[in-house]
């Protein structure tokens, strides 16, 4: 229990761990689901469109559990539009055009 409360102050939801799922807004779903990842821990994160929807402090924690993920030896795919966004975070891209991947 420890470890999810200390994982819901890192994401900023602290005082909501007794909120019901259907009570929080998008954006507080979005900052659960990161809350979850940092109590896994993974050593390999899949992210479709992280940046989706997110206020730019809940973008922080994305790099911050990207970034995580990485010093920890492990390895992280992002799916994107937005390349902008996560250049600071990738080492290597590949583009998907017209079925085909370069």
């Amino acid at each position: 229990m420890k470890i999810a409360k200390q994982a819901l102050d890192d994401v900023g939801l602290g005082g909501a761990a007794s909120r019901l799922a259907g009570e929080a807004s998008h954006g507080m779903q979005r900052r659960v689901e990161f809350a979850r990842e940092i109590m896994l821990a993974p050593d390999l994160l899949l992210l479709d469109e992280p940046h989706s929807a997110l206020d730019p402090t809940a973008i922080e924690l994305v790099e911050h559990i990207v970034a995580g993920v990485l010093e920890r030896g492990g390895a992280v795919v992002l799916v994107s539009h937005d390349v902008d966004k996560v250049a600071p975070m990738v080492t290597r891209t590949a583009e998907l055009k017209v079925g085909t991947v370069r």
